[in-house]
């Protein structure tokens, strides 16, 4: 699961990070941690139980993602647009100097936009403000196309432009199957 840095992120500040046993994300219930790992979090064992931010995740390609966006984008439905609650953004470094509220807009949605480019074979979005949520929900599932398979003659077959390939999973790994 990767975020928005729309919560602070207080179990850093604690001399036993790691043990650290109060929360720094609470959604609908769900108590989470922010990252525990200071470098390779992605790796870590505590990755699967942990909330990463766009720091933590710099870099890497997922297979899949989880992106939760937080309380400082909402989707106003009257103006139809998106704006950003200053005070519910917590990256300190992120907004250092930053005076206009469009320009943290911007960047704020420049980061949604990277954390969502992580997930390769997919990636699933929760937005906390219902508003945005319910923004989204218009456009996900028209992004989403259905999975194709087709059988093509070998005149069609021009490899990685009309065609894949595709192999037993022996082929493909050999030894590691024993």
């Amino acid at each position: 699961m990767i975020a928005g840095f729309s919560w602070p992120w207080v179990s850093s500040k604690k001399p036993t990070h790691k043990d650290y046993k109060e929360f720094d994300i609470r959604i609908d219930g769900k108590n989470l941690k922010w990252n525990t790992e200071p470098s390779n979090w992605i790796n870590s064992e505590n990755a699967i139980k942990e909330v990463g931010c766009i720091h933590t995740t710099q870099g890497y390609d997922l297979n899949y993602s989880g992106i939760i966006f937080g309380n400082e984008i909402s989707y106003d439905p009257v103006k139809k647009e998106l704006f950003v609650i200053p005070e519910n953004y917590h990256d300190k470094k992120g907004k250092s100097g930053v005076q206009d509220v469009e320009v943290l807009k911007e960047y704020i949605i420049n980061i949604y936009k990277t954390l969502m480019y992580r997930g390769i074979r997919g990636t699933y979005i929760y937005a906390c403000d219902k508003n945005l949520r319910d923004y989204l929900k218009k456009f996900i599932n028209s992004f989403v196309p259905e999975p194709q398979v087709k059988i093509l003659t070998l005149e069609q077959v021009k490899p990685y432009e009309t065609a894949v390939p595709l192999y037993d999973i022996y082929v493909a790994a050999g030894d590691f199957n024993v």
